[in-house]
């Protein structure tokens, strides 16, 4: 991380948020608890710099993916993710790559309604109960292969 560090300041090099769209709709995901209490974003990818680059620009966490059965996965390259909880941090993510986004727009939007309606300190969501389950449903039915669902 401290040389990503050091690159960016010296260089100033930092990939656009058209870039970070395009990675983030095809390596990433939105997500919500059941109660719609919680917003998750993350992304997963081989080549940890990447998700460095997000955490140095936006905040959240990177960490090594952690394999159930490491026999099994061996062969196969160490994987990592970036993720963040923090409302601050997902509005800003949001907001910088949602113009870009294709295939996870619908649920970019979706996350923003549960988001804009979260209190300021991200504690317990005042959304009616119905309204939040109906938000959190239509969000994990996007999140599943071959969905093509429009809010």
């Amino acid at each position: 991380m401290e040389i990503l560090e050091n690159i960016f300041k010296e260089k100033k090099i930092m990939p656009s948020d058209e870039y970070f769209a395009g990675l983030f709709d095809g390596e990433g995901s939105i997500s919500a608890n059941r109660q719609g209490w919680k917003v998750c974003i993350s992304m997963t990818n081989t080549y940890r710099e990447v998700l460095e680059l997000l955490q140095l620009r936006f905040g959240g966490k990177v960490k090594k993916v952690k394999w159930k059965n490491s026999n099994h996965f061996k062969e196969i390259k160490d994987r990592w993710y970036w993720r963040t909880q923090k409302a601050s941090e997902m509005k800003g993510f949001l907001s910088a790559v949602y113009p870009y986004l294709i295939i996870k727009k619908n649920q970019a939007k979706i996350a923003f309604l549960i988001l804009d309606k979260m209190n300021v300190q991200g504690a317990r969501n005042p959304i009616p109960m119905i309204e939040r389950k109906d938000l959190v449903e239509k969000l994990s039915n996007m999140n599943k292969r071959g969905c093509d669902e429009n809010i």
